[in-house]
């Protein structure tokens, strides 16, 4: 690595189990139009704080990365993200402005256990079907792996007491040790780290699972999968599939123990989704939809296409379809949708107080910051002449789209979704990269990248003369967004932070590894 001083230092990049991060992808049926907000970040979580970081706000003329757009149709959602406190959050956090559920809402997952990693930490669902008489071989994982059994019997057995949830009343019991044990339909059988367990599938009909799984993202973390016993063979998941229904990066979590929450959520006109200081993944689960980003800092991920991925740019327009998923580290605000929208079902995963309350706090609650409130947008936009209705979504800490040409959208996206089998375990399988004509480890745009050493500067340009936009600590993951520069002896690279949209500058090459 070439030498440079601990002022030049910049960044890191390593592979992490659960993908990298890329441009997004498309698919899926269209729908309705989510245009979405965010709030602020800058946010401080005790316990869970990667380090110090300065900031300073960027030029105001900086260039943005223009990024493709899709033809927007007729819809209305509001989905607006509020400051967040990060301290102590309320552990009535209440499923609805009112305190009661959403009506409609299905719980199918609420369970807590000790040992979800530090932020940052990967959080991924995703549905894994097991076909009869096929097994998945003892494995574990460094951070807790969530399943509900949907449908057939699941046969488990673990090296260590693992935690079984009942469907009807919530309650947790310990499972056995070294002997089988059968999850049936709306149970969750929850591992928690370094667990060794294995699955059957002893009956006659297809196992169905919905799977959370929570991994640390940290620049030290551990393999995202080990097999107690040695690798497995190349047949060893034959019967196994698995479809990816959203990632995301947590950058935070909730004070005190980390519940895990997955509802079934029906969102229409009588029914909004209320709004969350917690952390939340939403999984379109019945029809696809179109969405522009205006501000903040939202995770756009694909099924088609999974890995976790840097937030997105405002004025990024998507086209999503059934799979798709949207993470929002910060939380957000209400969804609405107008009268004549058509109802949406979505697959929600928060990440909540030890007690599983999830929904508004006082701190997010639109009533608490009214400036914040839903903005209705009912006129013609630059990406599609036909708009209806549309609802800016704004969440924690929005960048500014500079001069962002409109792409052509493309045409009518399939739908399909990806199903990955391999050798490795379906609960935390790395999705496949494309071969890179380059040498392994090479930095390309659209590479995540994480700084391999602490007091690295983020310069304004790629001169060690130029202003420091921040200084860096460890660990901390961007994405590259621009072709390298040689200057003064230096290979320097754009990069846009994954966790802060308005932390962008260069880094040198010799502080980056590739995740």
């Amino acid at each position: 690595m070439m030498s440079g001083s601990r002022e030049e230092r910049v960044g890191c990049a390593l592979r992490h189990p659960l993908g990298t991060a890329g441009e997004p992808g498309r698919g899926g049926r269209t729908g309705p139009v989510w245009v979405v907000q965010l709030a602020p970040p800058g946010l401080v979580l005790a316990d869970h704080t990667i380090g110090p970081v300065t900031y300073r706000t960027p030029h105001p003329g900086e260039a943005r990365m223009p990024r493709p757009h899709a033809r927007i149709v007729p819809f209305l959602v509001a989905l607006l993200l509020g400051s967040v406190a990060l301290g102590s959050l309320p552990a009535t956090a209440g499923r609805a402005q009112d305190g009661e559920a959403s009506p409609g809402t299905e719980t199918l997952m609420r369970a807590t256990v000790d040992g979800v990693p530090l932020a940052p930490s990967f959080v991924r669902l995703l549905r894994i079907v097991i076909e009869p008489g096929s097994t998945v071989p003892l494995h574990t994982h460094p951070g807790p792996e969530y399943n509900l059994v949907e449908s057939g019997t699941l046969t488990v057995t673990s090296d260590a007491a693992s935690v079984l949830v009942e469907a009807e009343t919530g309650a947790q019991s310990t499972t056995p040790v070294d002997e089988a044990f059968d999850v049936v339909p709306g149970q969750t059988v929850v591992f928690p780290p370094e667990t060794g367990f294995s699955f059957a599938n002893e009956g006659e009909e297809p196992v169905q699972l919905l799977t959370v799984v929570i991994l640390p993202a940290g620049p030290q973390r551990p393999p995202g999968i080990a097999y107690p016993n040695g690798d497995p063979d190349a047949d060893a998941y034959a019967g196994v599939s698995n479809q990816v229904l959203g990632d995301g990066v947590a950058t935070r979590f909730p004070e005190g123990p980390v519940s895990v929450v997955v509802e079934r959520v029906p969102l229409s006109v009588e029914s909004p989704l209320a709004a969350s200081a917690d952390p939340v993944l939403l999984s379109l689960a019945d029809t696809g939809a179109n969405l522009v980003i205006t501000g903040g800092a939202v995770q756009v991920s694909r099924t088609a296409n999974p890995g976790p991925q840097p937030n997105s740019d405002t004025g990024e327009s998507y086209r999503l379809g059934v799979g798709d998923a949207l993470f929002f580290p910060n939380g957000h605000r209400e969804v609405v949708i107008p009268d004549d929208a058509e109802p949406v079902t979505l697959l929600r995963v928060t990440l909540t107080t030890g007690s599983g309350d999830v929904g508004v706090t006082g701190a997010a609650s639109p009533e608490a910051s009214p400036e914040l409130g839903p903005v209705v947008v009912a006129e013609a936009s630059p990406v599609a002449d036909d708009l209806v209705g549309s609802v800016d979504i704004r969440g924690t800490g929005g960048a500014t789209a500079a001069g962002a040409d409109p792409e052509p959208a493309d045409s009518e996206p399939t739908g399909e979704a990806a199903i990955d089998t391999g050798d490795t375990d379906p609960g935390a399988t790395a999705p496949p990269v494309a071969d890179d004509p380059a040498a392994p480890g090479a930095i390309s745009i659209g590479s995540t990248v994480i700084t391999n050493e602490s007091e690295v500067n983020l310069r304004d340009a790629p001169s060690l003369g130029s202003s420091i936009l921040a200084v860096l600590v460890q660990g901390q993951t961007f994405v590259i967004v621009s072709d390298p520069v040689e200057a003064e002896g230096f290979v320097w690279y754009e990069v846009q932070s994954l966790d802060d949209p308005n932390l962008r500058g260069f880094l040198a090459a010799d502080f980056l590894d590739v995740v």
